[in-house]
């Protein structure tokens, strides 16, 4: 990472159940802030618009996470007590870093679309930003 420093993370991830979810880190500043939630906002859109079955209005990941838009959860590495993984260092060091989750139990075709859709949307939103 340190030789490419990425501007954008995307963690690929399955989860056990059977919707879609991604886990968002917050930045440092009020800038990186307002762009990272314009990416969330982007993300879920897409994947919702999909048809694609959302995490339940419920459903929460674990303790260190807080509630988002649907299917959006903020996570907070601090709280976790396991020090930084790669997404949680990617978002402190380079930039927005989300985790996305598919549904295990959807069909491959099916993780792998909803998968592309939140990321076609987050690099677009990332496009805007660094444009001209």
């Amino acid at each position: 990472m340190a030789k490419i420093q990425p501007g954008l993370t995307l963690n690929l991830h399955e989860y056990g159940g059977d919707a879609f979810w991604f886990s968002a880190r917050h930045q440092r500043g009020d800038d990186d802030q307002i762009w990272e939630q314009h990416m969330t906002d982007q993300m879920i859109l897409a994947v919702a618009q999909s048809g694609a079955k959302l995490a339940p209005a419920d459903y929460l990941p674990g303790s260190f996470f807080t509630r988002g838009e649907r299917g959006v959860f903020w996570l907070d590495a601090q709280k976790r007590g396991e020090g930084l993984n790669l997404a949680d260092f990617a978002a402190n060091r380079y930039g927005p870093s989300f985790t996305i989750e598919t549904g295990m139990q959807a069909s491959f075709e099916h993780r792998g679309r909803v998968a592309m859709l939140a990321a076609q949307a987050a690099v677009t939103v990332f496009e805007q930003r660094y444009a001209s």
